[in-house]
């Protein structure tokens, strides 16, 4: 973590106290943990190209989505045009995954949920009228209408 203070902030001090120049990191940014030093890295790389607003704003939206596990505010939508679909060519049509293999292996391996719940069949029907949320691995979502 320190190369990426040491080049994308000026919170890195240079410390002359031996023969030698080196570089720290305050005491107080030196003592967190390795998660904290990166959510204190993003924000200071957020806040010299944003603001100091922006800054708190992206960190308040990445800690409801992956430390809460809420929704995130945008989901891309699709909406279903016949009475039924498999799920994972509804996948692969709304580009979540870049095929079908690839939509069948991650429901596979436990990493698709459809409102909540993990779908272990590579046969799921979604059906028209009902409204989805899907969340495929950790990152990526879509809303089935």
């Amino acid at each position: 973590i320190l190369p990426y203070f040491t080049y994308c902030t000026d919170l890195v001090v240079e410390d002359r106290s031996k023969d030698a120049v080196t570089w720290k990191l305050p005491d107080e940014i030196s003592q967190m943990s390795a998660r904290d030093k990166k959510r204190h890295l993003a924000r200071e790389i957020v806040g010299i190209y944003y603001n100091g607003d922006a800054a708190r704003e992206a960190e308040q939206a990445f800690d409801r989505l992956f430390i809460q596990k809420e929704l995130p505010d945008e989901i891309p939508e699709y909406r279903l045009d016949k009475p039924e679909s498999f799920l994972v060519q509804i996948l692969t049509e709304a580009t979540v995954t870049g095929s079908n293999s690839e939509g069948r292996r991650l429901i596979d391996q436990g990493a698709v949920q459809v409102d909540g719940e993990v779908i272990g069949d590579p046969n799921f029907l979604v059906q028209q009228g009902k409204a989805y949320t899907v969340k495929v691995g950790r990152r990526r979502f879509l809303r089935i209408t």
